[in-house]
């Protein structure tokens, strides 16, 4: 019989599959050399204006990888991020998420997109984690932006801007992402407005403008996910190895419903006698 602590894994593990999918959005993409920049460059310019700036500064290095163990829920708990750029331009990433025995890690290849996970291997077709962006870019005022109090984060300085959804741009996700919602509905994951992000604070370095993490939260300022790096590497280089996937069994799911599926699936399957 399953203890307490494995189905407890179990249930929180499964509502991160589904905020994978329909939630998480990845870092910007890293590319060149991070240059120092002057003392206070952040000043004088608005919060969107100096996001816009580290975004670009990210785009152009060769290598990222950042860490961190702890977690704040769960002490157990730690997480790690790769990224590079190919010389074809193509960029690569792998997130991985370690609690205990469970093992989960996302990978965006050349070859693909691609989930490990139970022993398993997921090939995802579709882009749902596309969705937001796609849907900003058909409005004039998607977000508005604000600078936050400034945090240290590990031996990182950080200033922090907040990326916030507008009222119109909240119900339009709403609608995408749940359709035939209405407010107060409870599913098998209670009121389904509580998976929707509201706001994204990204963490950027002072000193070279390096953004080393992000926090997403709902409209009720709860974290749905927390990928904020205590620990960087910029323009270190990466093995190889990284980006390999696992020897494992793979399957392949078009659409996030058949993703779901698969993950419940490979979760049961671990977690049985």
């Amino acid at each position: 019989m399953q203890s307490a602590r494995s189905h407890s894994l179990s249930k929180r593990h499964s509502g991160l599959t589904l905020l994978r999918i329909l939630l998480v959005q990845s870092l910007t993409g890293l590319c060149l050399m991070a240059q120092p920049l002057p003392e206070g460059w952040w000043q004088q310019s608005s919060a969107e204006s100096v996001l816009s700036k580290a975004e670009a500064i990210t785009h152009n290095l060769s290598y990222f990888h950042g860490s961190k163990g702890h977690l704040l829920d769960d002490q157990d708990a730690s997480i790690e991020f790769f990224q590079r750029k190919l010389p074809s331009g193509t960029v690569e990433t792998k997130y991985v998420f370690h609690e205990g025995r469970v093992l989960f890690s996302d990978y965006k290849l050349e070859s693909g997109r691609y989930f490990s996970e139970y022993g398993r291997i997921i090939k995802c077709t579709f882009e749902d984690d596309q969705k937001e962006p796609s849907l900003a870019a058909t409005l004039d005022h998607p977000y508005d932006y604000k600078m936050m109090k400034p945090e240290i984060v590990g031996t990182n300085d950080c200033l922090v801007v907040a990326r916030i959804a507008t009222p119109q741009f909240l119900e339009m996700l709403t609608t995408n992402y749940y359709p035939g919602y209405t407010p107060g509905d409870k599913g098998l994951l209670g009121d389904l407005m509580q998976f929707i992000r509201s706001e994204t604070d990204i963490y950027i370095r002072k000193s070279d403008g390096v953004v080393n993490g992000e926090v997403k939260k709902n409209k009720s300022g709860e974290v749905l996910i927390d990928r904020l790096y205590a620990v960087i590497h910029v323009n270190k280089p990466i093995p190889d190895a990284e980006f390999v996937l696992p020897k494992a069994p793979m399957e392949t799911a078009t659409n996030s419903v058949q993703f779901l599926n698969m993950s419940s699936e490979a979760m049961h399957a671990y977690n049985s006698p």
